[in-house]
């Protein structure tokens, strides 16, 4: 009993406090959106114009975390929620919301609560001593967001600084997370997650998606940024090797082990020593591999096939899978214990539906790539295409875009992507009722076209559109901070509102 009461989280806060919040939070599932809609409703009572967030920002990066807060610590498990917390922090950073913002919104947040559970406290159901707890709690999680923002600030600080210079390489810079391209919220959630992840030294993590979200590109990105970055990033394919070879291949024999075996192999897990070893598609391995995978995750050692002793092996393991884990569990193709062992910090990577707001930074970006390999340049994208590439459900994900680029490169000519340079799939998929707005005509921001014939001159956007198009980039740049932007753009803080309402863009 006098362990429970112990503030062992974070010197604050103890398990036997955690477990009296345990009906506050099937209260707070039930009234989520109250509680989210009076905790905006204060944010903007508070901020007024100088709030960072807009509504759907506010409710998608909240909304998750007071998810997270319910499902993790009904768990009583802290450690997992204080991943999510500095993934918020991480968040809040590279979108340049104030610090202080960050810990008023926690008090507002605290108070909104109040507000919302007071009359569960007035008729009994809940303790009143709740609300002394939920202090310490945020406690807390003003310790994980502080560590989580200024690990990133520095950083941040510099490219900030770069982009209100003008560089044009700070720019590509903050659209990319190491080989990640794209700033939609869905995407800074992402970034967030891997950097915290990354921070981590040897925790595995467990990246699940579907086919083709970018689940190997988002394992380099947290192997770059990890302490073994400068070590060997190994992938393995889990569905290619065999079935009867996978435990040779990844734990090494010694020569002889087995017919064929003609000299001694070190295995892939030696040959990631210091590095990372990813295993994609970790659902595919037999199950009793799983199991002697599971040991060398314990025991950080490995036996080759037909040796008398163990390796010991200094690796982090990275895995992913296409599938719902939990199902996975339960049709018997990933071990319960392996996958609790292996998902200590797990990601969902967004598929292309859910992050639309980076098509044409994707689109510019693969033909970049695509002609750097012999195809043609492009210098922008026509509406009519954008419009096609936005409506169309990309069952593919990023991999299939990269594909339907590569393809109208390869048949299309002129400086400009077409719609009839699409393929044809991707034309019969999309809404042609669609509307776009005129400045999703994009350009790539990096390039200096070369002058277009006069039969091309429907593509060059008008005065309105270019200082729209302005306004949402020194926005981009400076990460939502409209200060900041004004400055950039050498306009005043009134004027650039008049131009976010009359463009729409107070969100």
């Amino acid at each position: 009993m006098q362990a429970s009461l112990r503030p062992r989280h974070y010197h604050l806060l103890s398990d036997g406090e955690l477990q009296l919040l345990l009906p506050v939070f099937s209260v707070l599932r039930d009234r989520r959106a109250s509680l989210l809609d009076e905790f905006f409703k204060r944010y903007i009572a508070h901020f007024g114009s100088q709030a960072s967030l807009g509504w759907r920002d506010f409710s998608d990066l909240y909304g998750r975390d007071l998810d997270a807060m319910s499902k993790h610590l009904s768990d009583c498990d802290m450690e997992d929620f204080a991943a999510e917390v500095r993934a918020l922090g991480h968040v809040m950073c590279e979108r340049g919301v104030p610090f202080a913002e960050v810990i008023s919104s926690l008090h507002l947040l605290e108070e909104s609560l109040a507000t919302v559970l007071g009359p569960a406290v007035a008729r009994g159901e809940l303790s009143s001593r709740i609300f002394q707890i939920f202090d310490k709690l945020s406690h807390c999680r003003i310790i994980v967001l502080a560590s989580a923002f200024f690990t990133g600030q520095a950083t941040d600080a510099a490219l900030r600084m770069r982009n209100l210079t003008g560089s044009d390489e700070a720019g590509k810079q903050a659209l990319h997370f190491s080989s990640l391209v794209g700033k939609s919220v869905a995407m800074q959630r992402l970034t967030g997650q891997l950097a915290s992840a990354a921070s981590s030294p040897t925790g595995a993590v467990l990246l699940v998606g579907e086919s083709g979200t970018g689940k190997e590109l988002a394992a380099r990105a947290l192997h770059e940024r990890s302490r073994g970055s400068k070590r060997p990033f190994v992938a393995v394919n889990c569905a290619a090797l065999p079935r009867d070879l996978i435990e040779s291949e990844l734990f090494g024999h010694r020569r002889g082990a087995y017919t064929g075996a003609q000299s001694e192999y070190g295995g892939l897990v030696r040959a990631a020593s210091g590095g990372t070893l990813f295993l994609d598609e970790i659902t595919e391995m037999a199950i009793e591999v799983q199991a002697k995978l599971l040991r060398v995750l314990e025991e950080r050692s490995v036996r080759p096939v037909g040796a008398d002793g163990e390796v010991s092996v200094d690796v982090r393991f990275i895995a992913s899978t296409n599938r719902d884990p939990q199902k996975a569990v339960a049709a018997g193709l990933l071990r319960e214990d392996l996958y609790y062992r292996i998902s200590a910090f797990r990601v969902d990577l967004p598929p292309l539906r859910e992050r639309r707001d980076d098509l044409p930074l994707l689109v510019l970006h693969f033909a970049e790539l695509l002609h750097a390999r012999g195809l043609r340049a492009i210098s922008g994208i026509d509406p009519s295409a954008l419009r096609a590439l936005s409506t169309y459900s990309w069952p593919g994900n990023v991999r299939e875009l990269r594909n339907a680029i590569d393809f109208a490169l390869t048949i299309g000519t002129g400086s400009t992507l077409r719609r009839e340079d699409l393929p044809p799939h991707v034309l019969r998929g999309a809404d042609p009722s669609a509307v776009i707005e005129p400045s999703s005509t994009v350009s790539p921001p990096a390039a200096s076209p070369e002058p277009e014939s006069a039969s091309s001159s429907e593509i060059i956007p008008t005065m309105e559109e270019s200082e729209r198009e302005l306004i949402r980039r020194a926005l981009a740049a400076t990460g939502g901070n409209k200060l900041q932007a004004a400055r950039m753009l050498g306009i005043s803080r009134h004027r650039l509102y008049d131009s976010l309402r009359r463009f729409g863009l107070e969100q």
